[in-house]
């Protein structure tokens, strides 16, 4: 799990020297679960299978969330930022002009910004 810190965020990235938030979420995904996520796609908007997951491959979950499964959330004046669950209540994600870091679903500003949980069963 340590070498998915510190990553710094690079726009439309997917490498351990540096990734986008979708990028280290598919990482970090298939490091640590052997999964393969697909390309959702880097223009217009990647997350257009929230509005209808289940025909994408993903399917929406409610409440607890497990590893592995991948939050969206909303940030004030931004577009959709997604996360990946590494343990129970704890995500890996990376922004703009930072570095890959675990934080807490419930901390601020993360409590309240969740739009969506998704799990992949494609």
């Amino acid at each position: 799990m340590n070498e998915l810190l510190g990553i710094p965020y690079v726009a439309g990235a997917e490498r351990p020297d540096g990734a986008d938030c979708w990028g280290l979420v598919r990482l970090a995904s298939r490091q640590l679960f052997g999964r393969e996520l697909p390309e959702v796609g880097r223009d217009g908007d990647p997350w257009a299978h929230a509005q209808r997951p289940s025909a994408c491959g993903w399917r929406r979950v409610g409440g607890r969330t497990i590893p592995g499964d991948v939050v969206l959330l909303r940030m004030p004046g931004r577009t959709l930022h997604c996360a990946l669950m590494v343990e129970p209540g704890r995500m890996l994600h990376v922004l703009e002009g930072g570095t890959s870091r675990i934080d807490r679903l419930d901390s601020d500003p993360w409590r309240g910004a969740v739009v969506g949980v998704y799990r992949w069963t494609g």
